[in-house]
């Protein structure tokens, strides 16, 4: 007996010495890795801006390269002369804050910037990769909170990240090409092409009661319903939204599109669950991302949007050690007269959740570029190469 137990202990010492090992050479690779990472960089003395943050960085509804870091780009150009600065957009559409914390230390790693541009949390309904449930206990089982809390934890270490990235990427490839739904009837389909051509001209309202009345006809395509729930999703009638998308997932539960909005169902119909745990999931998700560009020796800004309507911008201000651009105020005095329409794209129903348009993303370089006046950040200081 003793000598099982001495067997198991060894077993368990190893064990241990092999991850603090495996641990150690993760973080020290991942040491030289960023030290080491020259090629493709800008020219020594180029000063780089990172700009990270989701489709309000990336520059949806702009022409390609007229977002703000394009605009911020072009402004650096003409008052330092090109080569000064480097503006890179890292922006990804959809993405959450989660999201966005638990890439910053590969954006950093990769890009080496000198400063870091952050504008987050738009998208936080969407829970895919979210922290959410950290701050909203009571919507999981015992059993799967404590799972989820036990992850949050592990995550911290290089090991376990390894491991998982390795496990989602097995399983990524036995999914691919495993099940294709079926296909809708010609009756549904000509519907579908129908309710799209209204999409494209943004009726969602029309495109939504094409495809309901479809349904009516053929109730087993999974994707009228799928499609009918984007449609009312997007004209911001959530209830009806989620409807569909409940009947597509009993209809077919294996279709690709069962995952892609359910996700938002709590945030969004359950808003006294979510208002809370939405503001701490914000606070929570910017805290990690200015630790790591602290680690990196970056310096941090903070942006709020345009035409926020919610006080993360007072928070923010108050919270945050980070230095803070406030486009907002700036924007708020274009809604006297409607002026706002001039720097609106139009992309959403509701006017004033729409990204900006090229002159909108112009006046946030412009914004971004006075602050930085403000924080004496420009003229470009004389910075090492990174």
């Amino acid at each position: 007996m003793r000598a099982a137990f001495q067997k198991i202990l060894l077993v368990a010492l190893g064990l241990a010495v092999g991850l603090v090992l495996a641990e150690s050479g993760l973080r020290l690779y991942g040491a030289y890795y960023r030290l080491s990472r020259a090629s493709g960089a800008p020219p020594a003395g180029t000063i780089k801006i990172l700009c990270a943050g989701d489709s309000f960085t990336y520059g949806m509804g702009a022409p390609a390269d007229f977002g703000y870091p394009g605009h911020l780009q072009r402004l650096l150009d003409s008052k330092y002369g090109a080569g000064a600065y480097s503006v890179i957009n890292a922006g990804v559409p959809g993405q959450n804050s989660s999201e966005l914390a638990d890439s910053i230390d590969f954006l950093l790693a990769a890009h080496r910037p000198h400063f870091l541009l952050v504008l987050t949390g738009a998208n936080n309904y969407n829970l895919r990769g979210s922290n959410f449930f950290l701050f909203a206990p009571q919507e999981l089982s015992a059993a799967r909170n404590a799972a989820l809390k036990a992850d949050a934890f592990l995550s911290r270490l290089k090991t376990y990240k390894f491991f998982k990235l390795g496990a989602k990427l097995l399983l990524s490839r036995g999914r691919a090409g495993a099940y294709s739904p079926p296909p809708c009837s010609p009756a549904a389909q000509k519907a579908l092409d129908a309710a799209m051509a209204q999409n494209d001209g943004k009726d969602f309202k029309a495109a939504a009661a094409i495809m309901e009345k479809a349904l009516l006809k053929d109730g087993n395509c999974a994707e009228l319903h799928f499609q009918a729930g984007r449609m009312l999703f997007y004209f911001r009638d959530f209830p009806a939204a989620f409807d569909h998308f409940r009947k597509g997932r009993e209809t077919d539960p294996r279709h690709p599109f069962v995952n892609i909005f359910l996700s938002q169902e709590i945030p969004l119909l359950r808003p006294e669950v979510s208002g809370l745990a939405l503001d701490k999931l914000l606070r929570h998700d910017l805290d990690l991302v200015l630790e790591a560009a602290r680690r990196s020796g970056t310096a941090a800004l903070i942006q709020t949007y345009p035409f926020a309507t919610d006080s993360r911008r007072d928070w923010i201000r108050k919270a945050s050690a980070a230095p803070f651009i406030d486009h907002h105020t700036v924007f708020l005095p274009l809604l006297a007269g409607e002026k706002h329409r001039q720097y609106l794209s139009g992309d959403e129903p509701d006017l004033l959740a729409s990204h900006p348009n090229s002159a909108g993303y112009e006046l946030m370089a412009a914004n971004i570029y006075a602050a930085a006046k403000a924080l004496a950040l420009l003229p470009p200081p004389v910075l090492p190469a990174r």
